[in-house]
């Protein structure tokens, strides 16, 4: 099939000839065939302010029960997800393993250290739901408040040959 090219317009273009010089476009190599993408503003772009971003996350990148966290903040957040530790650094992304072998629930204890130069402070705890079949997302976003915004989306794909519920 080769390189793909997707671009966002604000208008209802009919042939790639039409297509806006300066509008949003990401390039998604032949060997990418799971992705997701990523919208970011982007104010300097006149056409559309808007910037799109290529994750890869196919077989071997992220697997089941594995989430991807992106780390918005300036802030680094230690994270105990269940069994699993991982620290995510400020303005960078990094992938935790499952946080136990099944589906369940499991305790989430989140610490961060404003601006990576001070010490450690809580910011979180609580009882997460962990399903097992799902990939997962996870985003640190930096507010003007004091702690950083937490959320988190499960993509959970129907198996292969099996029917959809109605």
């Amino acid at each position: 099939m080769g390189e793909i090219t997707i671009g966002m317009t604000s208008d209802k273009v009919d042939t790639p000839e039409a297509f806006p010089a300066g509008a949003p476009t990401v390039k998604i190599p032949e060997e990418d065939t799971d992705v997701y993408l990523l919208l970011f503003s982007d104010p300097e772009n006149k056409t559309l302010p808007l910037r799109i971003q290529s994750i890869p996350i196919d077989s071997g990148k992220l697997e089941p029960g594995q989430t991807l966290w992106f780390n918005f903040s300036k802030n680094k957040i230690a994270a105990k997800l269940g069994s699993e530790e991982v620290m995510i650094e400020p303005l960078k992304r990094t992938i935790s393993k499952p946080p136990r072998k099944n589906s369940g629930y499991y305790k989430v204890h989140l610490l961060y250290q404003p601006d990576g130069t001070e010490d450690f402070y809580p910011m979180m705890r609580k009882s997460w739901w962990h399903d097992a079949t799902s990939r997962n997302l996870g985003f640190v976003i930096g507010t003007s408040a004091r702690l950083p915004r937490i959320f988190t989306f499960r993509d959970h794909r129907v198996e292969e040959g099996r029917k959809k519920p109605d």
